[in-house]
This record gives structure tokens, sequence and C-alpha cells, in this order.
């Protein structure tokens, strides 16, 4: 290990976190950046504070390749509470509207689980950190300023009813995964009205960001009490975190000219590599040098480590 002499970490790759409740994303990444006094730090996917679970965090050189992560697949387990709506469209609003919720049935909740799987159009919380002129949507929000952001593109890819529990309230426990940009309050929110009693999301576990899974992540803090060693150690290399075919580089003029940002040329390549579209380039010892976009037979550098 590195150590510089204004004692920051050079450590380049990727930490899994189990994020706890009450706490921003941004604010995790600043926790871990400041206890190990690393240089720059990043994360691979925003989790509203409320939310739990799976945030790749993303070190050194790893935050050149964040791109890779937001595009990822998210799967999550969820509560949403039916019968009310909020303003957020979840459990930290105003409630803005109730409604009797005791007559929805289980199979009336799957048919509507059904209208919501595949491509959607979806419109985004108005209390989000999408941008309007400038501002932060959720800012303009506070000031009671009327928003109305426009519908998105979403997929859910799998919408699971797991229980429903009618004791206290009409809470329903579901399993989904969805792509990039979907967001799980707006779903919740979009059910209750579709049902016709409305709903807000009260709990929200992400368990997996693409191939990460929540099993593999480390509580922050667990993590906050490690030294930089444990640091080092408990983080993926970024070759390792990457699920892309690879090429090994063992000559020091090639290796140069990778480090310069030239691609290669006359390679073969078969189909399964060419549908890949990226490829890694590594060093002998496995360190990544580059990422690199397929042209033909021949590559174009896209990122360089």
């Amino acid at each position: 290990m590195k150590i510089f002499d204004q004692g920051e970490l050079f450590v380049d790759g990727i930490l899994l976190v189990n994020k706890p409740g009450d706490i921003t994303s941004h604010r995790v990444t600043q926790k871990i950046k400041n206890h190990f006094k690393l240089n720059k730090v990043g994360h691979g996917g925003t989790l509203d504070p409320f939310a739990t679970g799976m945030l790749v965090i993303l070190i050194g050189k790893a935050t050149r390749i964040s791109k890779f992560f937001l595009f990822h697949e998210k799967s999550y387990y969820a509560t949403m509470v039916l019968g009310a709506s909020t303003d957020t469209y979840d459990l930290s609003g105003k409630i803005t509207k109730t409604l009797p919720a005791q007559h929805v049935t289980e199979m009336q909740i799957k048919e509507v689980f059904k209208l919501y799987e595949g491509k959607i159009k979806q419109r985004p919380p108005i209390f989000s950190a999408i941008k309007i002129k400038g501002k932060k949507a959720y800012e303009l929000a506070r000031k009671g300023e009327h928003i109305e952001l426009q519908k998105r593109d979403a997929h859910i890819y799998k919408l699971k009813l797991i229980k429903t529990n009618n004791e206290n309230s009409h809470k329903v426990f579901f399993e989904t995964r969805v792509s990039k940009g979907t967001y799980i309050r707006s779903l919740a929110n979009d059910i209750g009205q579709t049902l016709g009693v409305g709903a807000y999301l009260e709990e929200l576990v992400r368990t997996r960001s693409g191939s990460f899974d929540i099993k593999n992540a480390y509580d922050l803090e667990d993590i906050l009490n490690w030294d930089q060693a444990k640091l080092q150690n408990n983080s993926l290399k970024i070759h390792d975190a990457l699920d892309l075919p690879s090429i090994k580089i063992n000559n020091k003029l090639t290796i140069k000219k990778i480090k310069n940002g030239q691609g290669l040329d006359s390679l073969e390549i078969d189909e399964t590599v060419r549908k890949a579209g990226t490829i890694k380039i590594l060093a002998q010892n496995g360190d990544c040098l580059a990422l690199h976009k397929i042209k033909g037979n021949e590559t174009k550098a896209e990122v360089v480590f």
C-alpha cells in the first residue's frame, strides 16, 4: 500500500456497502472519504435517505467507471401501505389523502402488479434530485412551487407479491427488479392509484445492484472501524467488478500506447466478445489498464486508468 505525504490513501477499487436508513448516499461517501482520507470517492447509483441496502462505492480510479454501474439493473424488497398517499410517495412525507383499503384482496393486488410488469412510463416524484432549470426538484417542492415532471421510460422486469398484512394497516410486501432510473416510490404510488385507494412506500431495501448481492456488502458502522489496510483488502479490484471480456498485454511498447489512450488494431475478436461491445485491457499482473470500445477488429479507448 502506498501512502503519500499528504496522508491520502490511493486505493482504486469498489466497496460494497449496506447503507443504513436516515442517511443520504452522498453522506455515506463523505463519511468513508473522510475516515480513510481518500482522494476520490463516488457511488454507482443513489438510494433515498430512508432506504437501506446495497450501495456501490467507487474509490480512486474506479470513479471513472461510474456509468457502468449506473446502468445496472437493481433489485429491491419493499413494503407499501395501502389506503393513504403522501407528497413524497414514502413514509417521510405529509399524508395528502386517506381512503379505506380493507376491501382490497391479494388477487386484486396481483392483477394490478401484472399491469406494471414490462416497459412502462413513470412520473418521478417531485421530491427527487432531478434538475429543473438548474435546481433540484425537491428544493423547489419544499418552497411550495408547482412542479410537474415529465414521464420517463422504465422497465419492471419482476414484480412479485410476497404477502399482505391486514392487522393494523393494509401492508403489501413485494420484490421487484427494475431498470436504471426507476423510482420504487412512484411505482408504489401508481399501484395505489390503480387500486383506487392510494399507497406510499414504507420500507425499501436494495438487495442487488447488477451482479452485486447485499450478502457480500459490509455495514457502514463496521467499515468506519476499519483501518486503511482492511479497506484495501475488502475492496474489489476494478477488473473483478466489471463483468466484461478481457485481454492481457505483455508487450511494454503496447502497454505504453494503451496508457497514452491509443487503441489496438488487427485483433482477432470472436463474436461473443464483439457482442459485449466493451473489453478490459489488462496487464500481465492483472491490473486494469483501460476499457476499450470494439470497432470491427480494432479497439478505441473509452476509459484509461
